[in-house]
C-alpha cells in the first residue's frame, strides 16, 4: 500500500476529475481514494485507463455507502463499484461512516 495518495472527496463527476486522476498517476501517485458517495467512481476509472499504467501498479480504495442494506445489496454495490471503476478488483473496500 503506497504511503500517500490522491483523495477524491469533492472531485466533481466531470472531465476535470478524469484529467486530475490521470495527471496524478502520471506524476507518480499510485493510491486513489474514492467512494460511491462522492459520485466520481466512473471518472476515476476513466482517469486510470487514460494513464495507461498497469492496473496492478495502482492501489484503489473505495467505500460502501452506509445506507446500503444487507449482504445482497453490499455485493451488488461492490459490483457496481467494479463496473464504475472499470477494474477487475478493488484493493481496499471500506464502509463509509
Amino acid at each position: 500500500m503506497p504511503s500517500f495518495g490522491l483523495g477524491l472527496y469533492q472531485a466533481d463527476a466531470n472531465e476535470r476529475t478524469v484529467k486530475v486522476v490521470k495527471t496524478a498517476i502520471d506524476l507518480g501517485y499510485r493510491l486513489l481514494d474514492t467512494a460511491q458517495l462522492y459520485g466520481n467512481e466512473i471518472q476515476t476509472g476513466q482517469g486510470i485507463r487514460a494513464s495507461q499504467i498497469p492496473r496492478e501498479h495502482i492501489f484503489i480504495t473505495t467505500k460502501l455507502y452506509t445506507t446500503t442494506g444487507g449482504r445482497r445489496q453490499v455485493l451488488q454495490s461492490f459490483q457496481q463499484s467494479l463496473n464504475n471503476l472499470m477494474v477487475n478488483y478493488i484493493d481496499l473496500y471500506l464502509i463509509h461512516a
